[in-house]
């Protein structure tokens, strides 16, 4: 697979405060600011074994660092939010082949197990493994250069966006597709039926 050329990311900027305590010695504190991040596709697919959908965004630095951020999961399975960089994932990838989602492990050191299957799960949603020809439950690189093609087509376009703002869509849309109640459905209610003696 191609490999995307990327300029280093700069050390995050930081700022130092002084505040004072209740005993009035100043104590120092660092504040580290984030590095801003273009959001430019936010997108859902199915985790490996199809029993939840994942949400997940694709973004760059100013510096044209490409980033993939897992989001959200509609099953019970927890995750980490943490923006992972392409290449690193690359080089992980490149390690060996045929493989499993193992080898993402060290992408999540000391978070949550389920990150490594998921991030597979979203690399095979955007095209760039596939399940591995040759040997049962585990996944090959793709010759496909269609993820780092889209990827940089959003890069150079004004895509930025709010994480916030398509989640309300989202909630909208699934709230016009949830189908109405047809007429007769019994609704849950937690009363007892009139004819059944509750008291004992």
């Amino acid at each position: 697979m191609k490999k995307a050329v990327q300029k280093a990311a700069p050390p995050e900027a930081s700022s130092t405060a002084t505040t004072k305590a209740a005993t009035g010695k100043a104590i120092t504190t660092k504040a580290t600011t984030e590095l801003s991040l273009r959001i430019l596709k936010i997108a859902r697919c199915p985790t490996v074994s199809g029993k939840s959908t994942l949400t997940y965004h694709l973004g760059c630095t100013p510096e044209s660092v490409i980033k993939i951020r897992l989001y959200g999961n509609t099953g019970n399975g927890f995750l980490n939010q943490d923006w992972i960089a392409w290449t690193a994932i690359q080089d992980r990838l490149e390690l060996h082949s045929p493989f499993t989602s193992q080898v993402l492990h060290a992408l999540f050191s000391g978070k949550s197990l389920n990150s490594p299957g998921f991030l597979m799960a979203v690399l095979k949603a955007e095209g760039v493994v596939k399940a591995s020809t040759v040997k049962g439950r585990c996944y090959e690189l793709t010759k496909d250069a269609g993820f780092l093609a889209e990827i940089e087509r959003l890069m150079a376009s004004t895509v930025d966006l709010d994480v916030d703002t398509e989640g309300r869509a989202e909630a909208k849309a699934a709230a016009k597709s949830k189908p109405k109640k047809q007429a007769g459905e019994v609704e849950a209610t937690t009363e007892a039926p009139a004819d059944v003696d509750s008291s004992t």
